[in-house]
């Protein structure tokens, strides 16, 4: 009996500390320019490719209008909270 209650209470233990350290972060949208800026989206960028351009909404609630050459790497990112 006690070594199960004692199993019960560390695996609670253990699955408590993973569960408040994937709480801390999000999958994000991390996307880079060639020109070294960084923009962090909670959706991934619509391209319109008629005008080449990408239209980002960063986490702030800012909106971009990137051109499509511009834009260096879209990678899906673990980002703090």
């Amino acid at each position: 009996m006690t070594k199960k209650l004692s199993f019960a209470l560390l695996s609670l233990l253990l699955l408590s500390a993973c569960t408040n350290y994937f709480s801390q972060y999000r999958t994000v949208y991390r996307i880079e320019t060639t020109d070294g800026h960084r923009y962090y989206s909670s959706r991934q960028p619509s391209l319109n490719k008629s005008a080449g351009i990408y239209e980002i909404k960063d986490l702030d609630g800012n909106e971009y209008r990137i051109k499509q050459d511009l834009i260096y790497k879209v990678e899906k990112y673990k980002h703090k909270k």
